[in-house]
């Protein structure tokens, strides 16, 4: 019988103060382990975790990792790709600016951030954290881009 690869590296970081007002960003925990994307009982593992892909309408499968919030002319706040922000036509603005002030038009209609809400890390964040749709827009975008980090 062959031995599992030890742990390299197990690190734990609480903040305290954050953890008293029983928020979810208070503890993190990040493991490092050699060989254990070869080890059968552990690949299985891995493939049950959420998927951080999105399928969005007439787009190509994104991740919820190549997204970043837009702030929208009109005040709501939506995710927006990443690529936006270097792809323009010509000499003119980025996607990302003038999606500012037609995002519909940009987005084929679309709205990322929702999709991300119906995605399986949208839908653990809700058994996650109590009240997930309370929390301010921003707050969903970063704890869900956070969460597919991990």
């Amino acid at each position: 019988m062959g031995s599992l690869a030890k742990p390299t590296h197990l690190e734990i970081s609480i903040d305290e103060w954050q953890a008293a007002q029983e928020k979810v960003g208070a503890v993190n925990v990040r493991v490092s382990w050699r060989g254990a994307r070869n080890d059968p009982i552990l690949t299985a593992v891995f493939d049950e975790l959420p998927s951080s892909t999105l399928c969005v309408r007439s787009f190509p499968p994104t991740s919820i990792l190549e997204l970043v919030p837009i702030k929208l002319l009109d005040g709501r706040v939506e995710l927006a790709p990443k690529s936006w922000k270097s792809l323009r036509f010509g000499k003119g603005r980025p996607i990302y600016e003038l999606a500012r002030g037609d995002f519909e038009a940009w987005s084929g209609g679309c709205s990322f951030l929702n999709e991300a809400r119906l995605s399986e890390i949208g839908k653990l964040a809700r058994r996650l954290v109590p009240g997930f749709d309370d929390y301010p827009v921003k707050a969903q975008i970063d704890f869900m881009g956070r969460t597919a980090k991990r």
